[in-house]
């Protein structure tokens, strides 16, 4: 948990020195994704973060081709030493921990207890049918608007 909360803190103050909006969207996907891991591990649940992390990407994938179609060539970002070093002894304190939190048996894998994995099975149980298709008609009209607003031929993301 640590990890992914300095993680968060590292990447965050990566993203004040970035400069072209490619890296910044990038930046934004990494601490969605590093977020969503923080909130399964605390809540034991993939259901809330799968959707948080589904719909947030979603719509960084619609800023990301509008950006990309407008920004121009620049490079993303340059490799500086400052921030390689920090990254590095975060990913080695992170595999140290592990190391240690190892069990007796040398089981790689990190037990969980058995109520997660029943509480993933109750995704799609009969009291929640409704609100399961409501999603998937919203997000494919979503998507079916997305694709008419990309396709006309005098919109913004339209290449000349």
């Amino acid at each position: 948990m640590l990890f992914f909360l300095s993680s968060i803190t590292y990447i965050s103050l990566l993203f004040i020195q970035l400069t072209t909006p490619l890296s910044m969207g990038l930046s934004i996907i990494i601490m969605a994704t590093l977020i969503s891991v923080l909130i399964f591990s605390l809540i034991l649940s993939s259901w809330f973060s799968f959707l948080l992390i589904m719909i947030f990407l979603s719509g960084m994938m619609i800023i990301f081709i509008y950006i990309s179609s407008l920004a121009s060539n620049e490079i993303l970002f340059h490799v500086n030493n400052m921030f390689i070093f920090p990254l590095v002894l975060l990913y080695m304190i992170y595999n140290y921990k592990q190391m240690m939190n190892m069990n007796s048996n040398n089981n790689l894998v990190p037990s969980l207890p058995s109520y997660s994995f029943e509480m993933m099975y109750k995704v799609y149980t009969p009291s929640i049918y409704a609100f399961t298709i409501f999603l998937i008609i919203y997000l494919l009209l979503a998507l079916i608007v997305v694709v008419k607003n990309s396709s006309m031929k005098q919109a913004p993301l339209r290449m000349k």
